[in-house]
């Protein structure tokens, strides 16, 4: 027994120090190739640890836990691969912050750095076995990658700008066919938010009040968040990957899913963190080069698309409110338009109908159901998802119809739509200065109604941070006339069955006569009404009402106004890229004791592909006391 004992302690000894020894001689070989290639500086390294230059040194963009070796990790690149080295030579327990996985081998904590170094020349570490990463990635796949953009949203906050996401596919398990994309996994990259009151997420957006995280999930989870219930069309960008690039891609992914980054709403967002998730995978393409400061998700969509051979194939996800407005549009008889209402409100088919049209109807109605009990489906004891059933079961007795056509020629794709930056050089003449001046305007993002709109939604309008100033050359004086942090409007047309609801809101500064001599004022301006919709929305009228709230310390009297506001305007899509807009606004000041005022604005532009605009305005204040107005005309270029 004795010998017994004293054998396994000199094996284990020996054992211990053998490994040792082999640490030591691992970590000494790989940290001299380090020094003599100065991989520390290499950057797809700096990639992998998100390093960019910060105010003083480098800093990595990861703001949370468990993401550095090294305590110097987050701003020194060498700290972090000298402590990534030792610890794969030695094999080490790293922990995770993660529950369910307390504690994981560093390489599997981190395999997109081991495959990394390794494809650079670096090994003699063991490879240990990876349960929970691989579980994971045979979940997920990676047959197939592709950036899917969820169009935009005017209705909430966080999707106003749209939203970007990856979509990986993968195989069956018996042959080599990839699963239906709807069972494929979506990677989204997110604000982990607490709150669902609107102002308070876009304030905590904006200045990094939410963590940003990587979750998986299954891709028609994020098809009925975006395609069902919000009615938001969905483009999928698949990808010309190799199978080393796409490996690296995931394993960066999981690498992250332990971690967070602090979510900046135009900056470190969800499109953001994708291109440099991607950049790592494909650092010869330079895909963050191509992105401007202020990034939002269709920039990063214009990076994938323009870059020569990345984006193997292009595919259209109809949101469901778009299908039933085709299937509306195929029941071009009266007769069959009635029917279709009169089944929605429990009246049989007209027996008066061929069954071909019965099955028309049939089919229209069933997709405005879907589209308007997007949500109350979910629950098979509903009573929609019961009349549901009543409808399916006169629909099979009736023939087949041709599938839905979306005639790709008709179809704007989000990437060829104009640039996101927009700078206007203009002259204007103003009767308050009595004086012609060199008119400046420059618009950080998005769109308005007058732009080129190819690609973008025709019936709303999303500002942020655009700012208009004019020098006067009588004066040689510079005034700034307009700063808009955000303005959103959305012009939606009254239709049967729909709750359609038209709305504005902006926030900013403003000069004009308002509330006092052509002073500047803080500005929140929030009306909500009704639009109509002729020509097939080519004409748009609509009437709108609320409050014009103002605040500036040169007011005469209260240094605060909140104006009831009511206007009418219309707006013309016209031949040639000529578009149209013209209000009326009458802002009711006798609340305040001054007299009433009434704005008048005129704005036509005529669009030159999507580069570049002239435009001239109309613009007018006027009331018992004033008759203020500017005239003016402005080139722009988008860039």
């Amino acid at each position: 027994m004795k010998r017994t004992l004293l054998f396994l302690f000199f094996t284990f000894s020996f054992s211990s120090i053998a490994q040792s020894f082999s640490s030591s001689e691992c970590l000494s070989k790989n940290l001299s190739k380090m020094e003599a290639q100065k991989t520390w500086e290499n950057p797809q390294w700096l990639g992998l640890l998100h390093m960019r230059e910060g105010w003083f040194s480098p800093e990595s963009e990861v703001d949370g836990k468990y993401f550095f070796i090294s305590p110097e990790g987050s701003h020194s690149s060498k700290s972090e691969l000298i402590s990534t080295l030792n610890s794969f030579c030695a094999n080490s327990d790293l922990e995770t912050g993660k529950e369910n996985l307390p504690k994981m081998k560093v390489q599997c904590r981190f395999p997109a750095r081991a495959q990394w170094l390794s494809q650079q020349g670096f090994g003699g570490w063991e490879s240990p076995q990876c349960p929970a990463l691989e579980t994971w990635k045979s979940q997920v796949g990676k047959e197939e990658i592709s950036l899917v953009f969820s169009s935009y949203y005017a209705n909430n906050p966080s999707s106003v700008f749209g939203h970007t996401l990856l979509r990986v596919d993968k195989k069956k398990d018996q042959s080599n066919s990839l699963v239906s994309p709807l069972l494929s996994y979506g990677i989204n990259y997110a604000a982990e938010a607490n709150t669902s009151n609107g102002l308070l997420y876009a304030l905590l957006g904006m200045t990094g009040g939410f963590p940003g995280v990587y979750t998986s999930l299954p891709y028609y989870y994020k098809v009925r968040e975006y395609s069902d219930f919000d009615s938001r069309d969905l483009w999928e960008y698949q990808l010309n990957m190799n199978e080393e690039q796409k490996n690296l891609l995931l394993n960066h992914i999981w690498e992250q899913g332990f971690t967070y980054f602090d979510y900046f709403y135009f900056t470190e967002n969800c499109s953001y963190h994708l291109l440099t998730s991607l950049d790592v995978a494909l650092p010869e393409l330079e895909l963050d080069q191509k992105i401007p400061y202020w990034v939002i998700p269709i920039d990063t969509v214009k990076a994938l698309a323009s870059t020569k051979g990345l984006v193997k194939e292009v595919k259209f996800r109809p949101s469901l409110y778009r299908q039933y407005r085709l299937r509306l549009d195929r029941l071009e008889s009266k007769d069959l338009k009635e029917a279709f209402y009169q089944t929605l409100e429990g009246h049989p088919l007209p027996e008066s109908l061929s069954p071909q049209d019965q099955a028309l109807v049939m089919d229209t109605v069933l997709d405005y159901w879907d589209f308007k009990h997007a949500k109350e489906l979910l629950d098979p004891k509903s009573n929609p998802s019961k009349v549901k059933m009543n409808y399916l079961r006169t629909r099979a007795k009736l023939p087949q119809t041709d599938a839905l056509n979306f005639d790709k020629a008709s179809l704007e794709r989000p990437d060829q739509s104009h640039e996101t930056f927009r700078a206007g050089l203009g002259f204007v003449s103003n009767s308050v200065y009595k004086t012609g001046g060199l008119n400046v305007d420059l618009r950080f993002a998005l769109h308005d109604f007058l732009d080129p709109q190819l690609g973008y939604p025709k019936k709303a309008q999303v500002q942020f941070m655009k700012f208009n100033g004019t020098h006067y050359f009588s004066r040689n004086q510079f005034k700034l006339n307009e700063v808009i942090l955000f303005d959103v409007e959305l012009l939606s047309p009254l239709r049967k069955l729909e709750n359609s609801f038209s709305w504005r809101a902006k926030v900013g500064g403003r000069r004009d006569s308002t509330a006092c001599d052509h002073c500047l004022s803080a500005q929140g301006f929030f009306q909500g009404g009704g639009t109509l919709g002729f020509f097939q929305d080519r004409f748009l009228v609509y009437a709108l009402g609320g409050a014009d709230v103002r605040s500036s310390d040169q007011f005469e009297s209260d240094h605060f106004l909140a104006l009831p506001a009511a206007s009418l305007g219309f707006l013309i899509k016209g031949p040639y890229d000529l578009t149209l807009q013209s209000e009326g606004t009458y802002l009711k000041r006798s609340v305040y004791g001054l007299s009433d005022l009434s704005r008048v604005s005129v704005l036509g532009r005529k669009n030159f592909g999507i580069s570049y605009s002239l435009g001239v305005q109309f613009e007018g204040d006027f009331s018992k006391e004033i008759s203020h107005s500017q005239t003016g005309v402005q080139v722009y270029t988008f860039f």
